[in-house]
């Protein structure tokens, strides 16, 4: 460029730097607060601009000497440590920094939040072990924080080997009961196991390293604590176990043929010192049903002959030699020689806490009066033997209604047509009988009975033993109390007339029985 052309340029570089100043200066009617041009607006950290990289550097170091690492054993502890930095030297203090693995779950880290702020450098620190002694492999500790509304991201790689010169059983320094199968740790006598109850129990126990993780390959060694002779005591199937890659030994427990209550007491040596635990309580109940223990009882024990579908429910229960009740789903069978029981699905019932019920209905065939109705139950055990009692019922209808004489036991004596006295009063008398059939059975459960007198002046009436009972199988016992009329100027004595009879049952009265009264003390 020659002079002229310098001069030429010079003046019009002059002339641009005027005119930028008359700018600056609110020239050309602009906002004189604005700056020109750019779209930065100040940040929260002292007015940086917004358009910034943040970006973390992670590195590995060795927990013991600090070296950088990219790989440790299944015994060792590493520090992993992002730094954070800002392309706008904005601040990079206080940042909670959050850590994950994307590799298979082999890492555990400390705390276990995952996370931890920078300090004024901008390096926030976590520490990764192996998750079990068996968590070999290759994976990935990514990082990440946001930082002014954006968002910061790092990563390392990291590899895991195993350390095959460390003996396992030296690296356990705790031993965990971890729980059980069954969880109740409940379980049934040798030979009484099936429908949902078991004969055995496993007890789980975790072995773990001084930083908590799962250590497997430790050999762990169970005892079983009892005062019982073998063949009563429950015992071991195996008295050691290898951890699993979860760091879990499991033992055994198999019943005996006694009712007891055991704990198993693990222990692993570690080569400096004895590490062990023990389990909660595991019980053993719950043997065969037993025939003593086989109980049978009716909701009641005569039914309405004359009303088909009249019901008794039976309850069967049963408890094993130990006075336990025998384990769920011990299958009872039902059979009867009248009538009908059980259900069309099952001709029975299955125990549930050591009971069922069956019910037993009025149908043909039915049992002549005073006969019986034999219900029989029935259970085969585990061991093949087969226990069994039966319930005796009866049916009878109340237009067999009638009074027996007490000189006999109930289901015996002759049938009363007079009531004569017995112990006296003034006018009245009190005197005994069995109410029932011919047959000698109890009327129908809940028959009620009552006296109609034909005779003015003369009345009869049960003090004692009615309604029937439940449980009422032959003639039942009640009190009769008559009384007459005294003689006055007005009227005549009456010392006897006759009266009726008369049952009720479902509503239902019938009055089969005329009876005559006379002699009675003290009306003249």
């Amino acid at each position: 460029m020659d002079w002229m052309k310098l001069r030429k340029h010079g003046a019009w570089m002059v002339i641009a730097v005027a005119a930028g100043a008359l700018t600056a200066c609110g020239g050309g009617g602009g906002d004189p607060g604005t700056p020109s041009g750019g779209s930065g607006s100040g940040g929260s950290d002292g007015g940086s601009s917004s358009e910034f990289e943040a970006k973390f550097s992670v590195s590995i170091r060795d927990l013991n000497t600090g070296a950088t690492v990219t790989r440790i054993t299944t015994a060792e502890t590493a520090r992993v440590l992002a730094t954070l930095t800002r392309s706008d030297g904005g601040d990079v203090s206080n940042q909670v920094v959050t850590f994950s693995e994307s590799g298979a779950g082999l890492l555990k880290f400390s705390p276990t939040s995952m996370t931890a702020l920078t300090d004024a450098d901008g390096t926030a620190s976590i520490e990764v072990a192996a998750a079990s002694s068996s968590s070999a492999g290759a994976t990935s500790i990514a990082v990440n924080a946001t930082v002014n509304g954006q968002s910061a991201t790092g990563s390392t790689n990291l590899a895991i080997s195993s350390n095959p010169a460390v003996d396992p059983q030296t690296l356990v320094q705790s031993l965990l009961y971890s729980g059980s199968n069954p969880s109740d740790r409940s379980i049934v006598i040798a030979g009484s196991g099936g429908s949902g109850r078991s004969e055995s129990a496993q007890l789980q126990f975790k072995a773990a390293d001084q930083n908590g993780a799962a250590v497997a390959g430790a050999t762990v060694q169970f005892q079983l604590n009892t005062s019982l002779p073998t063949g009563q005591a429950p015992r071991l199937l195996t008295t050691s176990a290898v951890t699993n890659s979860e760091g879990i030994a499991t033992a055994s427990v198999l019943s005996g043929t006694a009712a007891t209550s055991v704990i198993v007491r693990a222990e692993i040596n570690n080569g400096i010192n004895t590490v062990s635990t023990q389990s909660d309580v595991v019980t053993v109940t719950t043997g065969l049903a037993t025939q003593a223990g086989f109980d049978l009882a009716a909701s009641k024990h005569t039914l309405d002959d004359s009303l088909s579908g009249d019901t008794s429910t039976i309850t069967v229960r049963a408890v094993d030699a130990n006075g336990n009740p025998v384990a769920d789903g011990v299958a009872i069978v039902a059979t009867s020689d009248k009538g009908r029981v059980g259900t069309a699905d099952r001709g029975g019932c299955v125990t549930t806490d050591g009971a069922c019920t069956v019910d037993y209905l009025v149908q043909e065939p039915r049992p002549a009066d005073g006969e019986d109705v034999n219900v029989l139950f029935s259970a085969r055990l585990g061991d093949g033997t087969e226990i069994s009692k039966v319930l005796p019922l009866r049916q009878s209808r109340i237009e067999n209604v009638g009074l027996w004489s007490t000189a006999g036991v109930a289901n015996l004596g002759s049938r009363i047509t007079t009531l004569t006295p017995g112990d006296a009063d003034e006018c009245a008398f009190t005197t005994q009988a069995y109410i029932g059939t011919p047959g000698g059975s109890s009327l129908p459960a809940g028959s009620t009975a009552a006296f109609v007198s034909h005779t003015t002046g003369l009345s009869a009436s049960f003090s004692s033993g009615l309604p029937v009972a439940s449980d009422a199988f032959y003639r039942q016992l009640v009190d009769i109390k008559v009384t007459g009329r005294k003689k006055t100027e007005q009227v005549a004595a009456v010392t006897g007339g006759t009266i009726t009879l008369s049952a009720t049952l479902n509503g239902k009265t019938v009055s089969p029985v005329r009876l005559t009264v006379s002699g009675i003390p003290g009306c003249e």
